[in-house]
């Protein structure tokens, strides 16, 4: 039976924090928070608010990755005339299983973005921008360098 609850007690935990909960102002200007909506003409504002679960334990990426993220994002630039070094950077964050948001240079105001977060004149594509050191043309090893030293795991190894 000891194996048991806490087996018993995440089912019903997990029950609780799907459920919504309601946070209310009455007439009189009191604030109320509960399980259940109020009553239509006890209310003068409802919002109901969504608890999600807990994010320890709900993701896929080890924790050195989402706080290297955080601290660190990453951005890869490229362009619709990137080719191939575009193809192989593109592979080797997938490989390294590193998230990053994927920026195109199409429009003169995305290279003034691009000018703005690299500190550069120059369009050089790809780019990777680690935080805000960027890494202009794809070299593999100074990009594994500069995510090893922004603290993303070695993952798929390099």
């Amino acid at each position: 039976m000891t194996r048991l609850a806490p087996l018993l007690l995440a089912f019903v935990t997990a029950g609780v924090l799907a459920q919504g909960t309601y946070r209310w102002v009455d007439k009189a200007g009191k604030v109320h928070y509960s399980d259940e909506p109020p009553e239509p003409a006890a209310a003068r504002q409802v919002e109901e608010k969504r608890l999600s679960p807990s994010v320890v334990g709900t993701t896929d990426q080890p924790y050195e990755t989402r706080r290297a993220a955080r601290l660190f994002p990453v951005t890869l630039f490229v362009s619709a005339d990137c080719g191939e070094g575009c193809g192989k950077a593109r592979e080797l964050l997938a490989r390294l299983r590193i998230p990053f948001a994927e920026k195109a240079i199409a429009t003169p105001e995305d290279a003034e973005a691009y000018r703005n977060a690299t500190r550069s004149n120059t369009l050089n594509v790809p780019t990777l921008l680690v935080g805000s050191n960027a890494l202009p043309g794809f070299e593999e090893t100074a990009w594994a360098g500069a995510l090893d030293a922004a603290g993303y795991p070695v993952a798929g190894g390099r």
